[in-house]
């Protein structure tokens, strides 16, 4: 995450950077910043752009893995 994290810093809206911190932020169990990753990368992404289908079925499994455990999307999450 940390390496995404500073490709970031230098470049918000490196589309692939943040799709990929969302991914590991899922993988941490993360899923409150993992959502707001991956939909700050659709922001960055145009209707047509070549990671737009892939920040989708990002979160679209975050969303699913929120759902499987119940938790809503507006839980706060602390990940450490």
């Amino acid at each position: 995450a940390t390496l995404y994290r500073r490709v970031l810093n230098i470049e918000a809206g490196h589309v692939a950077a943040r799709n990929n911190l969302a991914n590991v932020l899922l993988e941490q169990a993360c899923y409150a910043e993992a959502a707001e990753q991956a939909r700050l990368a659709l922001t960055h992404e145009s209707p047509d752009g070549p990671f737009r289908e892939a920040v989708v079925d990002t979160l679209a499994t975050i969303e699913a893995a929120q759902a499987a455990r119940g938790i809503s999307a507006g839980d706060p999450v602390v990940c450490g």
